[in-house]
């Protein structure tokens, strides 16, 4: 799972900074449709291939302790 979490963090990090840039401004529309193509890979990588990961390698009750975990994070 160590690559998959790499790629995640990396891809993570490249959108923000894409989405940083669209926020100032300083993009092209090509840019933004970019942006777009590529947060949507991102989310299918997601939903293909590391959540089956996850779900694979962490029992019940680690996954219900992430899901917990990922719900206090959101209500903040």
């Amino acid at each position: 799972m160590g690559q998959a979490t790499a790629r995640v963090l990396r891809e993570h990090d490249e959108i923000r900074a894409r989405a940083e840039d669209l926020l100032s401004g300083n993009v092209a529309p090509e840019q933004a449709w970019d942006l777009g193509e590529r947060l949507n890979d991102h989310v299918r990588y997601e939903e293909r291939d590391l959540f089956v990961l996850v779900e694979d390698r962490l029992t019940g009750e680690e996954l219900a302790a992430l899901g917990a975990a990922i719900a206090a994070a959101e209500q903040h």
